[in-house]
């Protein structure tokens, strides 16, 4: 397995099609999700980036979405392994606390002012 780095300096370049684009763009992510299935699933060792990936999945809780075909409790205790000490884990989980809180709120609001008119 190599570990190939891209930088994508000119995304949409003269003249390329959109076909030649997303071909490059679905390399990249499938070379991505081989790294990350190597080191959640295959107990690699993880990079950077990948680790730090996987914090990102473990903050969000998309352990499912992201491994589908694996077993949710090895996947969640394999990201969560990985994920270990980083910030951007809890700085995510953070978010989207707020973003659920928030929508509670909404939901909530919304459905006192709908009682509120009709009454």
């Amino acid at each position: 397995m190599t570990d190939e780095k891209v930088t994508v300096v000119d995304a949409t370049p003269l003249g390329e099609p959109a076909w030649t684009l997303r071909r490059r763009l679905g390399s990249v992510e499938a070379a991505v999700r081989r790294r990350l299935e190597a080191v959640v699933l295959g107990g690699a060792a993880p990079d950077e980036r990948t680790a730090s990936l996987a914090a990102l999945l473990h903050g969000a809780k998309l352990h499912r979405p992201a491994f589908p075909d694996a077993a949710a409790r090895r996947a969640v205790a394999a990201v969560e392994s990985v994920s270990q000490g980083r910030w951007s884990a809890a700085a995510v989980r953070h978010v989207v606390k707020a973003a659920e809180d928030a929508l509670a709120v909404i939901v909530a609001v919304t459905a006192v002012t709908t009682v509120v008119r009709t009454v």
